[in-house]
């Protein structure tokens, strides 16, 4: 961060004044003409301390310099203007959480009194691995910065513009606000009048490791996240944002994490509306039971010991170099669908009880949620030894039944009786008219894979909520680009596709190439999210998007070129998930793939 030379000067005092006026009461004209100056120095701090003043009730001062210069209640930001908005990059919205403060809740920023110059991204979280795919990107804990962009003009309703804010995913591992730019958010969503807000949250070990007791519980990262949501409901109001309209909306672990904001009672009142993006507090990378033995596996390999507070002191005294090398030697783990080793978990406060009690007790927020239609073809496809599912290119076109069978009963792994349902449900059920090749068993494999990571958690958590009398509003996003996808032998939308179409082009994996088909449904997938952002009513054009009901519980709006709404979400999935799996096996042992697994008897049994 960069700040201005202090506003404020030492002095300011006003007894002296008529001491010195004295000495000239003799020549009256240059008495007057020395009075004059004396004031005007005089009035130099005074417009100082007017300006901290203002700041500190969040009035907005652009009249006093720049037009993109506005004061807080934490101090004058500066940003800078883009096309037809204003940007502020790297706003600190807590403490550093760096030496003492590793490993503890984030704390409120101080104030500052000096212009802030916020014109560049902060630092982004050290990642699991302790390193970043984007060159020229600074890893640091310093790193809980906030960026907000707003339109130029002032808002025609006197309570301000609507908020949007969106989370990052990565599987809290990897991922930073800056690989979000501020671009096309200005041009999909300020200029259609919202204030938005990305921020960052801590990662890994440093966000999420645990010792399962209250002196290290975990959660860290989402602690992070009630910080910055606190801290846009105090600031907010200063930008021309409404703090009562705010929409917290996130993809992949960001999806999660806002499923999480939902549930927890420390974070009511924070937001008024959730988009989850393929994402799920019931996915088993949001909440999984193996956070326990995959934090003292790092601890041990990190060279901590002994009690609760002996490892947490020992963890504030390793350096960044100690937690990459840690990670490294311990690797992905190779044992789980996707390959991540820390989450959230139930420790008591940010989660006071289980997942279906704090659905039941937490305020019903209106929440769109949805999926892709491939959702882990690139985990699959492109997994880079990450997992027990990559299948590596060079072998793709060598896949086969006996190869599906195999992974599917590695993914059985501890759940009695599983493999076999996985293996008669995707590998024996077939069309007559499914040739089956390479393709079809890798599609296969996506489906699984995506059904227990994704699918089938996401489907859980929205008829508990419609249960619990939430408002819901499901989607299932079919379009994808299929530029640069010739020879990939799985078909649909994977996880992740609607972020270009959202932020711009964020992996060079994906094409750049703009298409009609592709604007057209970038068109009704921006519709539906600014619309509900708006007024809690989703549309898509002149298409309501229906909420789902208990005699409509799998209705969706398909998401494509031309989108329609739908009956009937992955129905035949989701009811092997939901309805047969789980009178079958030990629901106990599912929850290791499924944390919302609950036995359920079959609607058609009752």
């Amino acid at each position: 961060m960069v700040f201005r030379r202090k506003l404020m000067t030492n002095g300011g005092g006003t007894e002296g004044i008529p001491k010195v006026l004295g000495a000239f009461t003799a020549n009256k004209l240059f008495g007057r003409v020395f009075q004059c100056a004396i004031v005007a120095l005089w009035m130099v701090p005074l417009t100082a301390v007017l300006f901290l003043i203002l700041s500190y009730f969040g009035f907005s001062v652009a009249s006093f310099g720049s037009e993109s210069l506005v004061g807080t209640p934490y101090g004058p930001v500066e940003g800078f203007e883009f096309e037809d908005a204003f940007v502020y990059l790297g706003i600190p919205f807590a403490k550093p959480p760096i030496g003492e403060l590793r490993l503890e809740k984030s704390q409120r920023v101080e104030r500052w009194t000096e212009t802030l110059q916020a014109t560049e991204f902060g630092a982004s979280c050290v990642t699991a691995a302790g390193w970043s795919s984007r060159r020229n990107e600074k890893l640091d804990e310093n790193c809980l910065f906030m960026n907000i962009m707003r339109p130029k003009e002032k808002s025609k309703n006197s309570t301000g513009y609507p908020v949007f804010v969106f989370i990052y995913g990565g599987g809290y591992e990897t991922g930073t606000s800056t690989s979000y730019g501020y671009k096309e958010i200005v041009r999909n969503f300020v200029t259609q009048g919202f204030v938005f807000v990305t921020f960052n949250y801590r990662l890994g070990p440093l966000g999420f490791i645990t010792t399962e007791d209250q002196v290290l519980p975990g959660n860290l990262g989402l602690w992070d996240q009630k910080s910055a949501l606190e801290f846009i409901r105090e600031v907010i109001p200063s930008f021309g944002g409404n703090p009562d309209e705010v929409t917290i909306s996130g993809e992949s672990a960001g999806g999660s994490s806002v499923s999480a904001l939902t549930l927890s009672p420390l974070t009511n009142g924070l937001f008024q509306r959730a988009i989850q993006m393929s994402g799920s507090i019931f996915c088993s990378f949001a909440m999984s039971p193996r956070i326990g033995n995959q934090s003292r596996e790092f601890i041990e390999t990190i060279g901590c010991k002994g009690s609760s507070r002996e490892i947490k002191e020992c963890l504030k005294k390793k350096t960044l170099k100690d937690y990459a090398e840690a990670h490294a030697t311990i690797g992905p783990a190779l044992d789980t669908i996707i390959g991540l080793r820390y989450n959230p978990r139930i420790d008591g406060e940010f989660f006071p009880s289980d997942l279906h009690s704090m659905i039941k007790a937490a305020p019903k927020v209106p929440t769109i949620t949805g999926i892709t239609t491939a959702e882990m073809g690139a985990f699959v496809l492109f997994g880079e030894n990450r997992s027990l599912i990559d299948v590596p290119q060079r072998k793709w076109n060598s896949f086969n039944e006996e190869s599906l069978r195999e992974i599917l009963k590695k993914i059985a792994g501890r759940v009695s009786n599983l493999n076999e349902l996985l293996a008669k449900f995707y590998v024996d059920r077939a069309d007559k008219k499914e040739f089956k090749n390479s393709s079809f068993y890798l599609t296969r494999l996506v489906e699984a894979t995506g059904d227990i990571s994704f699918d089938v958690p996401v489907f859980q958590e929205a008829a508990e909520k419609l249960e619990s009398g939430w408002p819901v509003y499901l989607y299932l996003e079919e379009f994808y680009n299929r530029n640069g996808r010739e020879n990939v032998p799985v078909e649909g939308a994977f996880h992740g596709n609607e972020l270009t179409y959202i932020f711009g082009r964020l992996w060079k994996q994906i094409s750049a190439a703009k298409t009609e088909d592709g604007e057209r449904f970038k068109k009704n997938l921006l519709d539906g999210f600014r619309s509900f952002a708006q007024s809690g009513r989703p549309s898509v054009g002149d298409i309501e998007w229906q909420q789902i009901t208990l005699d409509h519980s799998d209705r969706y709006m398909s998401l494509n070129v031309e989108s329609v709404m739908k009956e009937g979400l992955l129905r035949e999935r989701i009811d092997f998930w939901t309805k047969d799996v789980p009178l079958a096996v030990d629901v106990n042992e599912l929850k290791y793939l499924l944390p919302g697994a609950r036995k359920r008897r079959r609607v058609d049994e009752l």
